[in-house]
């Protein structure tokens, strides 16, 4: 009896602590800081259901709170920091949406910070 390449892989997440399989992408995304249309690239490394690793330049000025957005992956995900390694975040989504979503939670966002009346 063989074991599969995904067996493999979510035994070894459920070694690493982690209750999902990530799946590794290298693909485009976005940050979006306060809700704000001006937006930081980032490129996401890995994703599951409930966050993602992300890489950007800068990480220094990256928030603890924001939206993570990817059109390739059809995401936009309220996105909280859990831990920093030189230019990559680890991130857990507090909210997860689809890209068609975004206009949406970033006036969601920006209620939150204070910037936007309700």
């Amino acid at each position: 009896m063989s074991t599969s390449s995904s067996e493999i892989e979510q035994s070894y997440a459920m070694f690493a602590g982690r209750a999902q399989q990530r799946v590794q992408l290298l693909k485009p995304g976005l940050i979006s800081i306060d809700g704000a249309s001006l937006t930081k690239q980032c490129t996401l490394g890995d994703i599951t259901d409930t966050g993602a690793r992300i890489s950007v330049t800068n990480p220094d000025n990256i928030p603890d709170e924001f939206l993570l957005i990817s059109r390739t992956e059809d995401l936009c995900a309220s996105s909280n920091v859990v831990w920093r390694r030189g230019n990559d975040l680890g991130l857990i989504f507090l909210h997860r949406g689809q890209f068609i979503d975004a206009d949406k939670m970033r006036r969601q966002l920006r209620v939150r910070c204070g910037k936007e009346d309700t």
